[in-house]
């Protein structure tokens, strides 16, 4: 669907969550010097573009997340104590080209304008990996290596094999993760009618079928913890108040418990945490965890916890809360709402897999929708993609009057 923004915007919104989540892609094709001018020349374009549209005054800083600024003051600090600075340079500027991006993200677009760019994004990684896997299967019949001689296969032509593939990203974790948020976002869009029928259940089957390619157990996993969602979500529009706070304390004591136990079941995970305690950590990323752990310390993961934690509970009211309408009012919930909290859901579950091409796309996301709700957080009349109808309609002259006598009364 092409969604009401100008070109610029709408081109660099799609290229930077197509080059978040393609992986290996610009390297494999254009070798480093070509990923680093690719990301420098969307960088430049992004804060130039920010500055000409005025997008930077949206950022009042009192009303960012006060978690993420300490997490991001932690990074810029930790670049000085790190026993590796070059190292962590790199890795902090990384994540910070990943931040403008989700900067630039949240203040040009609204959530429809978001999920329409997402979904764009995603169907090119997997529309062209299935050609690109198709093509290395029929014509190539052998593994496919980088153009520019670096090490590893871009493609192993198994797709008549059973996989797993590879796409255009070089990782099955980037693409299976990649088929999960597609499928996600274009169902979404489908429930609201943002989309056309017919081109949108054939998003899902391809996606579902790059998804059982792929062989990934995580991105399954993200899938059924969205699914678990979504149905808690939609009970939870349903009951009162009080029940909802309930039933958000027993999901948050179950992702708990769920993300102790994974980290029990992951070695590597609890090596890490003894080695940080012992002051003798190595570097070598694993996952968002561990990456954040590795260069900001435990300091860095706690606050890494709040972020999450605080994003969670206002992307939970996001989804539960009737939105405002111009007047103040309760309008119906679209299922546009949803996706903030499916979102962060995914991410936390990839967040535990040892794939550091996703970290960055991680921290995208994470970054988005946490500046995205709590920006949103006290609006009215937001932009959800459900028109005017749902509106309320103003009050009668007569009606005003009743009620202004009613409370004076």
């Amino acid at each position: 669907m092409r969604f009401p923004t100008d070109a610029a915007t709408r081109s660099l919104a799609v290229l930077i969550l197509f080059t978040a989540f393609s992986g290996d892609f610009w390297p494999n094709l254009l070798g480093p010097g070509g990923r680093f001018g690719v990301l420098a020349a969307l960088t430049i374009a992004t804060a130039g573009l920010m500055t000409v549209r005025r997008l930077w005054s949206k950022l009042v800083i009192w009303r960012l997340p006060r978690t993420l600024l300490l997490l991001g003051v932690v990074g810029v600090l930790s670049v000085a104590w790190s026993g590796q600075a070059a190292t962590a340079a790199v890795v902090g500027l990384g994540l910070a080209a990943a931040s403008l991006g989700a900067l630039f993200l949240t203040t040009a677009l609204g959530w429809p304008q978001l999920l329409a760019a997402l979904s764009t994004a995603l169907c090119w990684v997997l529309g062209l990996s299935v050609v690109f896997e198709f093509v290395a299967a029929v014509f190539v019949r052998q593994p496919v290596h980088p153009f520019w001689g670096q090490a590893g296969v871009w493609s192993n032509a198994d797709l008549f094999r059973g996989g797993p593939v590879l796409g255009i990203a070089g990782d099955p974790a980037v693409l299976a993760f990649a088929a999960v948020l597609a499928a996600a976002s274009v169902a979404l869009q489908l429930a609201q009618g943002l989309r056309r029928r017919n081109p949108a259940v054939a998003w899902l089957v391809i996606a579902a079928l790059v998804l059982g390619l792929t062989r990934s157990v995580t991105a399954i996993a993200a899938l059924v913890a969205m699914a678990a969602l979504l149905g808690l979500l939609l009970l939870a529009r349903r009951l009162g108040p009080g029940r909802r706070m309930a039933l958000l304390v027993a999901i948050a004591a179950v992702a708990v418990a769920v993300g102790v136990l994974l980290a029990t079941f992951r070695t590597d995970v609890l090596a890490f945490v003894a080695s940080v305690g012992a002051g003798t950590a190595s570097p070598a990323a694993f996952d968002l965890w561990v990456s954040v752990g590795e260069h900001l310390g435990i300091v860095g993961v706690v606050l890494l916890v709040a972020v999450v934690v605080s994003t969670w509970h206002r992307s939970w009211w996001f989804a539960v809360d009737k939105p405002l309408d111009t007047l103040g009012l309760p309008i119906a919930s679209p299922p546009l709402t949803l996706a903030p909290a499916l979102l962060v859901a995914a991410v936390l579950v990839q967040s535990f897999a040892q794939s550091p091409a996703l970290v960055g796309a991680s921290w995208l996301l994470l970054v988005l929708v946490s500046i995205s709700t709590k920006l949103q957080q006290n609006e009215v009349s937001l932009d959800l993609g459900n028109g005017d109808a749902p509106a309320n309609a103003l009050p009668s002259r007569s009606a005003r009057t009743i009620r202004v006598g009613a409370s004076v009364s």
